[in-house]
């Protein structure tokens, strides 16, 4: 699948999970279990899989670096090393 901003938006919006459109850097307060809840629904939603090395919290604590890790996966997935 393609990466699509609207769709990353809409699944932080349904677990519940405010990003401020003002600023995607800024750092996301959730839960652990809205945190892996959040990582599932993505990578069922863009049907990847996020390394174990990426799930840690502090590499995905805002929308962006959230959203950087995707395109970078998805990025991969299209071009096979």
């Amino acid at each position: 699948m393609e990466y699509n901003r609207e769709v990353l938006l809409h699944i932080f919006e349904d677990n519940g999970v405010f990003v401020n459109p003002d600023d995607f850097a800024e750092i996301l307060e959730m839960d652990s279990i809205t945190y892996i809840t959040l990582i599932v629904d993505v990578e069922n939603a863009f049907a990847i899989q996020i390394p174990d090395e990426q799930l840690v919290y502090n590499n995905n604590c805002s929308f962006k670096t959230m959203e950087n890790a995707i395109i970078k996966i998805i990025s991969a997935m299209g071009n096979p090393q």
